[in-house]
């Protein structure tokens, strides 16, 4: 649903650029959308985002329970390589780790996606307040 809802919004932007945020879960959810729908997002900015699920659910519960889930790792070769993807991550993020979006951005890489970059917060953590400024910027020097 949320991809068809990104899809009528692209098709009434008249050309211009789609630019989406997600954070935490919500990055969770659009890291999988670009993958699974290509072409939708121009720009897709994945924040504090637990970007390997399994990986993820063990870490906070030591054990994956929830087996169905979707995770962005599964779909980063089909991220299209006019699709901008920034990774951004708090330093001292404890619920995101920063290892799984440093392991995205790598993955990425070797999957030849170029278009894909990490920036992490010196100072950020997962709470929203301490990554906001940092979002805003990129944000805004994205729209340019």
């Amino acid at each position: 649903m949320v991809a068809d809802a990104l899809a009528a919004i692209k098709a009434n932007l008249n050309g211009r650029k789609l630019i989406v945020m997600g954070h935490s879960g919500g990055a969770g959810q659009l890291g999988t959308i670009i993958g699974r729908y290509p072409g939708i997002v121009d720009t897709a900015l994945l924040v504090s985002c637990p970007c390997n699920v399994p990986k993820w659910r063990i870490s906070r519960r030591g054990k994956n329970n929830w087996l169905q889930s979707q995770s962005p790792h599964n779909y980063i070769k089909k991220i299209p390589g006019n699709t901008k993807v920034l990774v951004v991550i708090g330093q001292h993020d404890a619920n995101t780790k920063p290892i799984f979006s440093r392991e995205y951005v790598k993955n990425a890489h070797v999957a030849g996606k170029g278009n894909v970059s990490l920036i992490t917060i010196p100072n950020g953590t997962h709470k929203w307040p301490t990554l906001q400024g940092t979002v805003d910027k990129i944000i805004a020097q994205d729209v340019r």
